[in-house]
């Protein structure tokens, strides 16, 4: 099986995502959906045909090795349905959420190897980064099919096995 590695990292200090309180939708015989008032912001959210967007906020945790941190990012009107294309989405809108994940082909999709530089270990010392729901519940799937709920917080925590 061929695996490739993916770096996202992007930067923002002021990097600002409109807020989703001006998204009004067309009836469901009409196609598209309209925005007011109809002013040409792209910082506004620009979807249309996809679903309503919501927001979404990410936390990064590694409190077990250095360099320890606990970051978030919140995504005020993401357009994506899944964790993977979000987290794209907090690397473009934050310095501090840089990852590194490996592709296992569509069967089983994207593995997060590292964030912001800090790579579990299984080998070493059974660490790993797994992904927790809104309740800090594992999530039941990956990165690649998870959808968060609206108003969510996904927590990837930098943990050991066994623990």
């Amino acid at each position: 099986m061929a695996h490739s590695s993916v770096f996202f990292a992007a930067v923002l200090t002021a990097f600002v995502v409109g807020t989703c309180q001006a998204w009004f939708y067309r009836p469901q015989s009409d196609t598209g959906c309209r925005r007011y008032p109809d002013k040409d912001d792209y910082n506004n959210c620009v979807t249309c045909n996809l679903f309503r967007p919501k927001e979404v906020t990410l936390r990064v945790r590694n409190l077990i090795r250095e360099p320890t941190f606990e970051e978030t990012v919140t995504l005020n009107c993401t357009r994506y349905k899944t964790l993977f294309y979000m987290m794209q989405d907090a690397a473009e809108a934050n310095s501090v959420f840089r990852f590194t994940a490996k592709y296992f082909g569509s069967s089983l999709g994207f593995f997060i190897e590292g964030i912001n530089g800090v790579f579990g270990d299984w080998d070493l010392d059974k660490s790993y980064w797994e992904i927790l729901d809104g309740e800090l519940n594992q999530t039941p799937v990956g990165i690649s099919t998870y959808e968060p709920s609206a108003g969510e917080t996904v927590t990837f925590n930098l943990t050991q096995g066994g623990h």
